[in-house]
């Protein structure tokens, strides 16, 4: 009888392994959680595996070590899920994860074995490493997300870049593929990874390292026609002996390096039970973020609130009425920077919202803000909030930076009708947006910018919103999608279109389809198809 190939007619095994709590978190949670439905959603038995404790003993978000969060598995490797407040404990913790996390992974795979690990980000050179060493001895393909710059960039320090520059970069072609969330992180990967670095970078690095030599200061990144593409198996032979030249002397496409590197789009996704009422009784501007990012001893900051108290300030001389509401964690530092302002009567901070009233909160918000300053970190990343601000429905005022601008193009000028045969068409092409050869009429204004750390030009786009939402027969603005009739049928993840125009509901629909998961992984799952096919084979 012929042997039976025990990897046709089964889902591929899918292990994503994630640093953080979960399934509640922030948004770097509700990223790995996109990611397990993306691929769980084009065919693959997803897990997601938490290989170090996230809970802190005064703030448990997560109590169950394993079970299933609207469709993902997921389990905690560890034996505790408390993270210990001392230092020592937590490296004990830290390297014990990991040595439990490997443990599993081989036990697991003798059983059922895997077809592909993923890495949801960068935890640390020894996660990705142990990460990327388990899957090279057994040829398991292997990616890793990355969402902004890598540390040797946005790090100040010139010899923390220099080494850190060896050895992240080495590490990032043990990965069979990386995937990124914008165009700047694809064009750096894509110059990363041929040798071709930023001159800038490179012209700094020289000018205050100049006792250090040019193939030690760009060590790791190949040089020469016979490095330019990072080969995958460097340390494990090809499958089925496949050379670089693999078919009718064609390229293989795992060894060509600009093939490595794939855009994963934003994603955005509305929850089950989303509320139809208002949250609150008042008309008010919605924000939550300020996340702050540590490297080192230094902090670089994701979002500027101070800009947007300013304006705030400012836009309350003119309408008095009108409140800010700030979700997420609550900073004490913010709340005296509103004091000082005077302004704390009209500042509501409502602390971590439950997925349905944080969606409720955006949607009937008069516009949610993104005050995004102009640094390298925003640059590159994309703001997870942007998709669940647009999803919910709600107009949105950022600042002018980064691909967000890109992201607001691209959808304005798709937003009206969507033809159920373009639609298909895109998806069969790995598109999650249409190509600009294929705009449609109409053009919905979704999100309005402003110029970074500029408190008046915000105030004025404030004061815009509420004055043209007070202007009667206002039938174009983005935020009248918020007026939906009609209740959702139970599962249902979508509001009501009761009431809305074709236009308008088509355009609501676009939005879930263009940031839902499934569309997104698309291009990365193409591409990991062809690597299993040829491993089947």
């Amino acid at each position: 009888m012929p042997k039976t190939d025990t990897h046709v007619n089964k889902r591929p095994v899918a292990k994503i392994l994630y640093g953080n709590g979960f399934p509640s978190g922030g948004a770097a949670t509700k990223r790995c959680l996109h990611i397990a439905k993306g691929f769980a959603e084009n065919g693959f038995d997803v897990e997601v595996l938490i290989f170090r404790p996230t809970e802190r003993p005064n703030r448990i978000e997560n109590r169950l070590p394993e079970g299933t969060f609207e469709g993902v598995r997921f389990k905690y490797v560890t034996k505790s899920m408390i993270w210990p407040p001392g230092l020592l404990g937590r490296i004990v913790k830290y390297y014990s994860g990991l040595l439990r996390l490997r443990s599993y992974l081989k036990k697991i795979h003798k059983t059922k074995p895997l077809d592909l690990l993923v890495s949801a980000n960068y935890y640390g050179y020894l996660s990705a490493r142990s990460a990327t060493g388990f899957c090279r001895k057994r040829g398991i393909p292997s990616v890793i997300f990355q969402d902004e710059y890598p540390g040797f960039i946005l790090n100040s320090s010139v010899k923390f870049r220099a080494l850190n520059r060896r050895i992240i970069l080495g590490l990032m072609r043990k990965f069979t593929i990386i995937a990124v969330i914008s165009d700047e992180l694809f064009n750096f990967w894509n110059n990363a990874l041929h040798g071709r670095h930023l001159k800038e970078e490179v012209a700094t690095l020289r000018a205050e390292l100049p006792e250090i030599s040019d193939e030690e200061l760009l060590s790791g990144c190949p040089h020469g026609e016979e490095k330019n593409a990072p080969a995958l198996f460097n340390s494990a032979p090809s499958p089925q002996g496949l050379n670089p030249q693999g078919f009718s002397g064609e390229t293989h496409p795992f060894y060509e390096s600009a093939k490595n590197i794939v855009k994963v789009g934003l994603t955005a996704a509305l929850p089950d039970g989303i509320l139809l009422s208002k949250k609150y009784d008042f008309g008010y501007f919605f924000f939550t973020g300020f996340t702050k990012m540590r490297f080192f001893s230094e902090d670089i900051r994701k979002d500027e609130p101070e800009v947007l108290i300013q304006a705030f300030t400012l836009v309350l001389k003119r309408h008095p009425e009108i409140k800010l509401v700030i979700g997420g964690d609550r900073d004490e530092e913010l709340v005296e920077y509103c004091a000082q302002m005077g302004i704390s009567d009209s500042v509501l901070f409502a602390g971590k919202l439950p997925e349905n009233e944080y969606f409720s909160a955006i949607r009937y918000s008069l516009a949610a803000v993104l005050p995004r300053p102009d640094t390298l970190q925003t640059k590159a990343s994309v703001p997870y909030r942007l998709g669940d601000y647009l999803i919910a429905g709600a107009k949105v005022i950022s600042s002018d930076v980064g691909e967000i601008k890109k992201i607001a193009g691209s959808l304005e000028s798709r937003a009206t009708q969507l033809p159920e045969t373009d639609k298909k068409a895109a998806v069969k092409r790995g598109e999650n947006t249409y190509s600009e050869t294929s705009e449609l009429p109409g053009n919905v204004e979704m999100i309005s910018f402003y110029q970074p750390g500029n408190a008046e030009d915000l105030s004025e786009k404030m004061c815009r919103v509420i004055e043209e939402r007070e202007q009667p027969g206002d039938a174009v603005s983005w935020e009248n999608l918020s007026s939906i009739d009609g209740e959702p049928t139970p599962g249902n993840r979508s509001f009501s279109e009761g009431g809305l125009s074709d236009a308008k509901a088509s355009a609501t629909n676009y939005l879930q389809w263009a940031f839902e998961p499934k569309s997104a992984l698309i291009p990365l799952v193409s591409r990991l198809a062809e690597y299993l096919s040829l491993k089947k084979n």
